[in-house]
């Protein structure tokens, strides 16, 4: 576990160049190659400018930073709501300090703040192709809603939000249907990707050994669905009409990896980091409340 002291927090008024740098540099330190799979869009973190970040705390953002012996280990950006909520962006943490427990300590002293602030609850986004959904819903965020980037990048990201006055628990991996007609849940192998087509849920009887490495949400015609699995490069159709299966891992899948990209009606609404994929599914089919339209394929 990474110990820091309390936060320090530097707004508009308390930034100097020197600091400006210093928290610009980190950040961009700590984006770069952080993503679990390659070939998303690279973050804003990491070619984000200290003009970016003088604006924010020119329009009334904070920057909450975490120290241990004078060097920066973890950061987070927060700013005030309408409604009277923290939000919370622009999380980094040094690559030294992963899997350490710094982003959750963050997190935590975060929503002291919050709280001493006023604030009862924190809200963020959390970007699915880059595995975040599971990160915050281990720190008590609940997915509040499926929507696209503002920035139009070719991904889905989850809103997400923790209630400060109940005590923090782990929540659900899932979240309101965004509008689905069906559903494609992903498996992974040492050598093996497989797309299950399905009316809602998830199927923990199928591949048995694979762990789920994720869910998407179809939000066209379902027939145009199948169509477009099996056409995609690398597809091999199966016995089974609704399961195509990608001999390969699923890093060289880009359907799985940036499902926005190949086609627009397909929303990623889960993923787990490679590595970290779910093998008990009986639990996760509940946690994920899709109730999409039925029709006689794929049931």
């Amino acid at each position: 576990m990474v110990d820091f002291a309390q936060l320090t927090t530097v707004t508009a008024n308390t930034v100097g160049a020197d600091t400006a740098a210093e928290l610009m540099m980190f950040t961009r330190a700590a984006y770069a190659g952080s993503d679990p799979v390659p070939g998303l869009p690279r973050p804003d973190g990491s070619v984000e400018g200290t003009e970016e970040l003088m604006r924010f705390l020119a329009r009334g953002g904070s920057v909450r930073v975490a120290r241990v012996d004078d060097e920066v280990v973890a950061l987070a950006r927060t700013t005030v709501l309408p409604d009277g909520a923290m939000w919370v962006s622009r999380v980094a943490v040094a690559p030294g300090a992963r899997g350490r427990g710094a982003g959750a300590r963050l997190m935590a002293q975060v929503e002291e703040l919050a709280l001493a602030e006023g604030h009862r609850v924190v809200r963020l986004d959390a970007v699915i192709e880059r595995c975040l959904l599971p990160y915050y819903a281990s720190l008590g965020y609940r997915v509040t809603a499926f929507h696209l980037p503002d920035d139009d990048k070719p991904l889905t990201e989850a809103g997400m939000a923790r209630d400060l006055t109940r005590p923090r628990l782990p929540m659900p991996h899932g979240g309101p249907d965004p509008g689905a007609t069906r559903v494609v849940a992903w498996y992974a192998s040492a050598a093996m990707t497989t797309a299950v087509v399905r009316a809602s849920g998830t199927d923990p009887a199928v591949h048995h050994g694979a762990g789920l490495a994720g869910l998407d949400a179809w939000l066209g015609d379902p027939d145009e669905l199948l169509d477009l699995l099996d056409t995609t490069p690398g597809a091999r159709p199966t016995r089974d009409p609704c399961v195509v299966a990608f001999p390969t891992d699923r890093t060289d899948v880009p359907l799985h990896v940036r499902p926005r990209t190949v086609h627009g009606d397909l929303w990623a609404l889960l993923r787990y980091r490679p590595g970290r994929e779910r093998t008990n599914d009986k639990t996760l089919t509940h946690s994920i409340p899709i109730t999409a339209l039925r029709s006689d394929t794929c049931p």
